[in-house]
């Protein structure tokens, strides 16, 4: 059987094992019913498992368990956000590098949202946002957007020394609500940081197959004072705030992924630093592949390493690694056989022949120096 390395967690985390074994075990000695059915155990069950998976969140981010939301999954998260604010008649702003999700959303049905620029580190300009600040009118609402990391190069969008900086520019105009899309920060990231980000916020979105739980669930958190307009209607689940009957058997394996994240998530970040400082070193030795500048940085996403290959387009080079066994992932898209250019490092500052040429290099928690190595020596024959 041929060899298969993948590197494309951002995308999609492989299943945990704990995961599995978690899956198996309910699988086998469990009935869950309706989380609604509190009549029966079985429903009891499943409420108590739903109420304890937003006790887990409430440990991985900081945010009150009372305020999360079941959702399918961040893009429906971040819709209804957004939809509240287009109900609200607030204006929205978001940075130029956001999630397709938002960007799409926005230039479908608010093509009059504020794109705010970014650093060519990846951090959003606290200089411009400031100055936004101080033109905005009294008594406007705004929805900020903020990806607390990006998924295509895994920087953050605030470091932690401009986080203050950051909070008493929003906090001088309550009319200003935050909401962070925390999807790829979450177990990937120093807990404690990211906290300090959300706390500023007023909503928040995140997903569970991000780390490592099967796909079909995601949440939004939301505080007391903030509204938000539910997408679905029907039942009253999640506070009357999503119909629908939750995904149990995601509930059940994202509780496990988040458990495995609080236990071990040191350990598997130091892993993955220690195999990217690695990787960075010996991609310094391929001439025509160019890391982007900072992504070694300890506050990027340590499993995450944005490269650009120069001369050749990032679907090409996809379809060439997907031929040696190597699973990666890129900022762009092939259309009609023309490669897209990438948005993010567009905002970055890259030329479009760059933007043109990214690949993301995302490792998961299994990640091993051996498969590292396989995907170098597959890039090499690639490049020779």
């Amino acid at each position: 059987m041929k060899q298969e390395v993948y590197l494309d967690a951002n995308a999609s985390h492989p299943l945990l094992d704990r995961v599995k074994a978690e899956l198996t075990r309910s699988f086998e000695a469990e009935t869950l019913g309706n989380a609604s059915s509190v009549h029966h155990a079985a429903g009891r069950r499943s409420r108590k498992l739903l109420s304890n998976l937003k006790d887990e969140l409430q440990r991985a981010t900081g945010l009150d368990s009372a305020g999360w939301i079941f959702t399918s999954g961040a893009t429906e998260s971040l819709n209804m956000a957004l939809t509240t604010a287009l109900c609200e008649g607030w204006r929205v702003w978001c940075t130029d590098v956001e999630h397709s999700a938002v960007l799409k959303f926005c230039a479908k049905r608010i093509p009059e949202a504020t794109r705010l620029p970014v650093l060519a580190s990846g951090e959003i300009d606290l200089a411009h946002l400031g100055q936004k600040i101080m033109e905005l009118e009294k008594g406007v609402d705004v929805l900020l957007v903020l990806q607390s990391h990006n998924n295509e190069t895994g920087f953050p969008l605030l470091r932690a020394v401009d986080i203050g900086a950051f909070a008493r520019l929003v906090k001088s105009r309550p009319e200003i609500r935050i909401l962070w899309d925390a999807v790829q920060s979450v177990g990937k990231t120093d807990p404690k940081i990211l906290r300090d980000m959300l706390a500023i916020g007023n909503y928040c979105v995140v997903t569970g197959h991000k780390l490592g739980a099967l796909s079909g669930l995601g949440a939004i958190w939301r505080d007391k004072a903030s509204p938000l307009k539910p997408l679905l209607l029907g039942g009253t689940q999640e506070q009357g705030m999503r119909a629908g009957t939750e995904a149990l058997w995601s509930a059940v394996a994202w509780l496990e992924a988040l458990r495995e994240w609080q236990e071990n998530g040191v350990f598997h970040r130091e892993n993955w630093t220690r195999l990217k400082d690695a990787l960075v070193s010996t991609l310094a030795e391929l001439p025509r592949v160019k890391l982007l500048r900072g992504s070694e940085k300890g506050e990027c996403l340590a499993n995450t390493l944005p490269l650009v290959v120069q001369g050749m387009t990032s679907d090409l080079m996809l379809q060439k690694l997907d031929l040696e066994g190597v699973c990666v992932s890129s900022g762009s898209a092939c259309q009609s056989g023309v490669a897209a250019v990438s948005h993010v490092l567009m905002a970055l500052g890259c030329s479009e022949e760059e933007s043109k040429s990214f690949i993301r290099v995302s490792m998961p928690v299994r990640c091993q120096t051996k498969d590292l190595d396989f995907f170098v020596a597959a890039l090499r024959k690639i490049l020779a």
